[in-house]
């Protein structure tokens, strides 16, 4: 297994570690000062537990048959994730999520969620305007 692979897998088929790690997230997204420790003695998970996972594991909801998502990998540049962005809309599309995750060498992935047509046109056109973007090493469509 690669590292730099990403699947997307439904919810009813992880186990519940995975889970638990979410509402973690989630609790101290809602709460303000709420602490890890605290999220995860409500959430019934060990810390070393959500450490271990918390940056593998994101929620990604897709409302509809028209949402995709783009795996990018990308060079360590200022404002990457604006330059990505503005593709994605030049394209057409509507970015509803963009997370991105360091790597051990310097670069970075980033999974964004966008609503776009499902066109097998559309789709290329945004392939082909995410590559011109300048730091774009590589982009990955999720059908």
């Amino acid at each position: 297994m690669v590292a730099n692979e990403y699947y997307l897998i439904r919810s009813d088929v992880l186990p519940e570690v995975f889970h638990k790690v979410i509402q973690v997230k989630q609790l101290v997204d809602r709460e303000t000062g709420l602490s890890i420790n605290e999220a995860c003695k409500r959430v019934k998970i060990s810390r070393s537990a959500y450490y271990k996972y918390r940056d593998s594991v994101r929620l990604v909801q897709v409302e509809n048959a028209s949402s995709v998502g783009i795996i990018l990998e990308l060079e360590n540049l200022d404002n990457i994730a604006f330059r990505c962005v503005s593709a994605v809309r030049e394209a057409g599309g509507k970015v509803q999520s963009f997370q991105v995750s360091e790597t051990q060498m310097g670069n970075k992935h980033a999974l964004i969620t966008a609503e776009a047509s499902s066109s097998e046109a559309s789709l290329s056109d945004l392939e082909q305007k995410l590559q011109q973007v300048r730091g774009v090493k590589g982009v990955s469509i999720l059908r």
